[in-house]
């Protein structure tokens, strides 16, 4: 499959493309095979970068029944993948260290006009988080590989912290 026809799926549409697919994993994979707890936090991300993570807006295409794709946390619209990751309010605190945590790295790394664009454009940060492999290629190898490899690690963390605190904010009271 091209990268032109990946971009055209709903569901794959952040993924880029390897160069030697069956060779090298995806680094979703490669950066965290060497820790269980890593690995959870890559299938989050995996599930999120292609469009099979269960949000309600996903749930609302898929299902024959009427779901209301309307986020559950916060009910300001549908919960599809970029509002889970950067936008639904309810996530917003576990979000904001990582944001800054985010601009500064980028500044430091990269430049500041970049990283205000980056951060400034929902697209754009949340293809950062998810798979920047494209992002960067610009940059010397060496450089490109410990940016990717940073933002690899940082959108895991980010996407599964946030991931786990919609589960306790959905999670049915015990009382």
């Amino acid at each position: 499959m091209s990268e032109k026809q990946i971009g055209e799926k709903s569901t794959l549409k952040y993924l880029q493309l390897q160069d030697k697919p069956n060779s090298v994993p995806h680094q979703v994979w490669a950066y965290s095979k060497n820790s269980p707890f890593a690995s959870q936090k890559a299938i989050i991300k995996a599930k999120l970068l292609t469009g099979t993570l269960r949000l309600q807006a996903n749930r609302a295409k898929f299902n024959s029944h009427d779901v209301d794709p309307t986020c559950k946390l916060c009910k300001e619209g549908p919960e599809n993948e970029i509002h889970f990751a950067l936008e639904c309010t309810a996530l917003e605190e576990k979000r904001t260290l990582y944001r800054e945590k985010t601009k500064i790295i980028l500044e430091n790394m990269i430049n500041k006009e970049l990283a205000d664009e980056i951060i400034k454009d929902n697209t754009k940060l949340f293809q950062l988080y998810v798979d920047c492999t494209n992002m960067f290629r610009n940059l010397n190898k060496r450089t490109k590989d410990k940016v990717v490899r940073t933002f690899e690690t940082l959108g895991r963390d980010l996407l599964y912290s946030l991931h786990c605190h919609r589960a306790v904010i959905l999670r049915p009271s015990s009382f």
